[in-house]
């Protein structure tokens, strides 16, 4: 199955030219260098318009749209901007849900990588398809989707899905046990190398 080009981005930004911040900023950064080739919009949510993607700032803020346009089965981008990063992500279960939804993160900051759970920060891990329409996780049943997601990408490839994740072999170990997926990944003397 052939993948559609993207002609269509939306960013969703929770405050636009009226309120003139940092959020407001990036948006309109990021729309100015995306329409040399895509038509590009700045909303402050979504109603069901013909996007081909989205690009989201703010995991709270911008929760309900980001739920809405996954559900649509569209790829999201989800921008964490500052006090979604630094304060709402351990907390909020809207902004933990919408890392759960999302495709793709994109920290603004060096040292934002250092506030996403290690599940959430490997480069080379696709994210997104976690949570179904309407579906609440928690914190640790993100994580551990992730975990298990990771393992199938890497053909039960324990060092390279925690490499992937940015955490250690002894992390993941322990990680497994906690949630239950011991057995998960593992391959039997020989399976899988030749």
């Amino acid at each position: 199955m052939s993948r559609l080009p993207i002609s269509r981005i939306v960013i969703v930004s929770p405050t636009l030219a009226d309120a003139n911040t940092g959020n407001w900023q990036t948006a309109r950064r990021w729309a100015r260098f995306l329409r040399t080739r895509y038509r590009v919009r700045i909303a402050r949510d979504w109603a069901g318009e013909a996007d081909d993607a989205m690009i989201a700032l703010h995991a709270r803020r911008s929760a309900a749209a980001i739920a809405a346009f996954a559900a649509s089965g569209r790829s999201v981008a989800l921008v964490l901007t500052g006090t979604d990063l630094y304060r709402d992500i351990r907390h909020d279960r809207d902004a933990q849900r919408s890392l759960a939804l999302a495709r793709r993160l994109v920290v603004l900051q060096p040292q934002g990588l250092e506030e996403l759970p290690p599940a959430l920060r490997g480069e080379d891990l696709p994210l997104g398809g976690g949570a179904a329409a309407g579906e609440e996780l928690s914190w640790e049943e993100s994580e551990k989707r992730l975990i298990v997601k990771a393992l199938e990408q890497t053909s039960g490839n324990r060092a390279e899905a925690a490499r992937r994740m940015g955490m250690s072999r002894r992390t993941l170990h322990r990680k497994l046990n906690q949630y239950g997926l011991a057995q998960a990944g593992r391959r039997r003397r020989g399976e899988g190398r030749s």
